[in-house]
């Protein structure tokens, strides 16, 4: 097994031996050379220490936010009558797996799908409380 791949990341022994992360870096981190295609995004972000490659899935649902930064409790509903997928939500998948975290809210879905994944790669690269709702409640991959 890899032996950490961050100093501040803090693993967690679950039930049945299974490890999850509950933090992988303090808030001040840093995210740059974003990316993005079709309704996946990535980045490397810095704790000032080390660098990691993250990667994300943008989803375009039927339920909104209430601000940028908003992270949802659950999963987010896709409504089966696409139009009305117009909220923009971002989520890590690669090496952690996040929250989904509310971006933007577009007039039409189609405008979702063409622009939600850069919009998450934005957000994490410029603004902090994005960052923070997505760096909280960590769980490695696979778990």
């Amino acid at each position: 097994m890899k032996k950490t791949l961050l100093h501040g990341v803090y693993l967690v022994l679950a039930c049945g031996g299974a490890w999850a992360a509950t933090r992988i870096m303090p808030p001040e981190i840093n995210c740059r050379d974003i990316e993005f295609s079709q309704m996946k995004f990535g980045a490397i972000c810095n704790n000032g220490k080390e660098e990691l490659g993250v990667y994300g899935v943008a989803t375009c649902a039927a339920d909104g936010g209430d601000r940028v930064g908003f992270a949802a409790d659950g999963p987010v509903v896709i409504d089966v009558d696409d139009d009305e997928n117009i909220h923009c939500w971002c989520r890590l998948a690669d090496p952690f797996v996040s929250q989904n975290v509310f971006v933007n809210t577009y007039l039409y879905a189609g405008e979702c799908e063409k622009w939600c994944a850069s919009e998450c790669a934005r957000a994490l690269k410029s603004n902090g409380t994005f960052r923070t709702a997505m760096f909280s409640n960590l769980k490695k991959q696979g778990i």
